[in-house]
């Protein structure tokens, strides 16, 4: 890495789990060094614990904002949020004075049965109504904002398009919206519908995070896209991405979100290639830490 591009504004963050951090192509702790200087935030979900996230604060993240992706509150799920679980993950966002929390919008499971793949919710005004109590529910037992993800789709289902059913739900619950263009992706190819009219179809007015990640379509099911995290970035992603930022006035963040089957060029070169965008719209973040909560150390 040059000097020039250590030195430069730091535009993009990484999206990292937790439960694989020795598990990229370096650990987590050196991926976030090698990064230093060109990362203006990250994300970080499947943190079990205070502790853990003390780990993460002090290896990781240090002085960078952070933002907790939640590891299966649901709001979605038939019976609700699981509310249990989110106020025990209260205590992990206090360390990282999260800058928000965000979880996708989909299903897991179904009670204690886990489903084969994540699955997006049905369509329908019934669902978007139940997913904006969720939203509420747990907006009244936690101090930090909640902001729902546009769910991977790898199958879409209902009466509702993807555009119609996030309008309901952002504005019945009066919330912020994290767009993430792979999912928006999947969508257009599950429905074969053009991806730049799915995106103009979403509240864009409401995004204040950007997802962005790897993946691939299915060589066999053309109407199936594989979000793997562990790819390159597909260049109808990319082209998303370029939308989007232009076309979400209140934009705040940048996601890259990696998985662990991905090489070390494939990261370098997605991350530079996302980062020379963001640089060519002359977008810069707007992310950090609320003022007023917990950091690490003081939870």
């Amino acid at each position: 890495m040059t000097n020039e591009k250590t030195n430069s504004v730091g535009r993009l963050g990484f999206g990292l789990d937790w439960q694989y951090r020795d598990s990229y192509p370096q650990k987590m702790p050196d991926l976030c060094a090698r990064y230093a200087g060109r990362l203006s935030h990250l994300s970080c979900v499947s943190l079990p614990s205070a502790a853990d996230a003390r780990t993460f604060m002090d290896e990781c993240a240090g002085d960078l904002p952070v933002v907790h992706h939640l590891p299966g509150v649901a709001p979605a799920a038939p019976g609700g949020p699981n509310l249990e679980l989110f106020t025990r993950l209260e205590a992990v966002s206090d360390v990282l004075g999260a800058v928000w929390t965000c979880e996708d919008i989909g299903l897991w499971s179904i009670g204690p049965y886990p489903l084969p793949y994540f699955t997006p919710p049905l369509f329908e005004r019934e669902v978007a109504d139940h997913v904006v109590d969720g939203i509420r529910r747990m907006r009244e037992v936690s101090r930090y904002p909640f902001v729902p993800e546009i769910p991977s789709c790898t199958l879409a289902a209902g009466r509702m398009s993807l555009g119609e059913f996030f309008h309901r739900v952002t504005d019945g619950a009066d919330c912020d919206l994290l767009l993430d263009v792979a999912h928006v992706f999947s969508y257009a190819v599950a429905v074969r519908r053009s991806y730049e009219d799915v995106l103009r179809s979403l509240p864009l007015e409401r995004v204040v995070e950007i997802h962005v990640a790897g993946g691939y379509i299915d060589p066999t099911f053309d109407n199936r896209y594989l979000d793997t995290h562990s790819h390159a970035v597909t260049p109808a992603v990319i082209d998303l991405l370029q939308e989007a930022v232009a076309n979400a006035p209140r934009l705040r963040a940048v996601t890259y979100e990696i998985g662990v089957g991905l090489g070390a060029e494939e990261l370098d070169s997605d991350f530079e290639r996302i980062e020379g965008l963001l640089a060519e719209a002359d977008w810069t973040p707007t992310i950090a830490r609320p003022s007023g909560l917990a950091t690490a150390g003081t939870a």
